[in-house]
């Protein structure tokens, strides 16, 4: 996803959410971001779906120049483990590029890393989430899907956002 990156040079924490809910409403998703003085289990609901989202830029390793990459902390600050079906972790550079995450994928992991400055090259754990919407729809569909059984009525299925942009 292209974006300057001068304009994202100055995010952090709810900034992260707030570049998120642009990003995914440029694809043509319902995004809603929490009020901060509320508390909820997720930083952003997705046609909704509770999404937490990380971010970073890049960094060094081990203080060297030289090996620039990115990293997300998975486990919150109180110690529990994210309770969103997804995590959407951005690498903000040019362009940016978002890890979609299901919750189930993430297994005991405490901290994501990419040790790479150019996600698209990275072949580790992670790249088979770089950029997977479809993982965001399939989540989204499921969520339709249980609130159908609830309501008594027919799921609604929402389109292939993934395709898009």
């Amino acid at each position: 996803m292209k974006d300057n990156p001068a304009s994202t040079a100055h995010i952090r924490g709810e900034g992260y959410e707030l570049l998120a809910s642009r990003l995914l409403s440029e694809r043509g998703y319902a995004v809603l971001v929490h009020d901060e003085s509320c508390k909820h289990d997720s930083d952003i609901i997705v046609n909704g779906v509770s999404v937490e989202v990380k971010g970073s830029k890049p960094y060094s390793y081990n203080g060297t120049s030289h090996r620039l990459g990115f990293g997300f902390a998975i486990k919150r600050s109180t110690g529990n483990m994210i309770g969103c079906e997804i995590v959407l972790c951005l690498c903000v550079s040019d362009p940016i590029d978002v890890f979609v995450i299901p919750r189930v994928d993430l297994g005991n992991a405490h901290f994501i890393a990419i040790p790479n400055p150019n996600p698209s090259a990275y072949r580790g754990k992670w790249s088979k989430f770089l950029n997977r919407f479809d993982l965001l729809d399939q989540e989204i569909n499921k969520e339709n899907e249980e609130n159908a059984k609830i309501k008594n009525t027919e799921p609604t299925k929402v389109p292939n956002f993934a395709q898009r942009n």
